[in-house]
């Protein structure tokens, strides 16, 4: 099987494989961060279905947006993670990332 949906499942499967869960596992066991009704962390692998989840979903709104610019990011994001996945002009997905958000602060300069 080769073409662009062979590349996307194989781009999936490559940040699946090299993301550290363990890490965001752990880090949320530290700070006591749950999901939802759960009273615990969510498992490595609630962990990596969530990611899954994200990433396939900011690949599949990114491919279907009609207001999505080349090289702009189409972000897809639930309980700490942040999927995004970015396009060429033809529509054609050529990168994916997935981030694991612990804080964050953003301002434009208006106070």
């Amino acid at each position: 099987m080769s073409g662009p949906r062979h590349d996307i499942d194989k781009m999936v499967e490559q940040v699946l494989e090299n993301f550290n869960f363990n890490k965001v596992y752990l880090t949320m066991r530290a700070l006591g961060w749950t999901w939802g009704m759960q009273t615990t962390a969510p498992t490595v692998e609630d962990l990596k279905r969530t990611a899954e989840y994200l990433l396939r979903g900011s690949i599949d709104g990114a491919i279907k947006s009609k207001d999505l610019r080349e090289w702009e990011g189409y972000l897809h994001a639930t309980g700490g993670f942040k999927a995004t996945a970015y396009r060429n002009r033809h529509k054609h997905i050529v990168s994916i990332q997935l981030e694991f958000i612990v804080t964050e602060w953003e301002s434009d300069g208006d106070a």
